[in-house]
């Protein structure tokens, strides 16, 4: 869920493919299994770690943000559709204001007026 911001539906696409990603996701795992396990009192856990049986649960409820995910997504994209707002993005204005011109328009508008210029040179 972290690599994907765009509300895509596989976020498991493609995860190999970024060898730091996947180091820095392993190393993240390894280091909290040794913290909840063996920092019992530097970490103020349990003392001799977690049961197998609060292992499972806590496995449980990160997978469960996944499918959650999934719905969030599916509400997302249907909103999107419905309310036609993928044509619609916000940008920022100078006064630190967010606008809702359609950033789409302008770039094409602006896009035909540099071949514009450039053609009539």
């Amino acid at each position: 869920n972290s690599r994907s911001l765009e509300g895509e539906f596989n976020v498991f696409k493609g995860i190999f493919k970024n060898p730091l990603f996947c180091s820095i996701l392993i190393i993240t795992a390894c280091l909290q299994v040794i913290m909840v396990q063996y920092g019992d009192k530097a970490m103020h856990v349990v003392e001799g770690g977690l049961s197998a049986e609060y292992w499972g649960i806590s496995i449980g409820f990160g997978a469960g943000s996944l499918p959650i995910q999934q719905v969030i997504n599916v509400v997302y994209t249907w909103g999107d559709k419905l309310l036609c707002l993928h044509s619609m993005r916000k940008r920022m204005t100078k006064s630190r204001r967010l606008s809702t011109r359609n950033i789409d328009a302008d770039l094409r508008d602006n896009a035909s007026n540099i071949s514009g210029s450039s053609s009539q040179k």
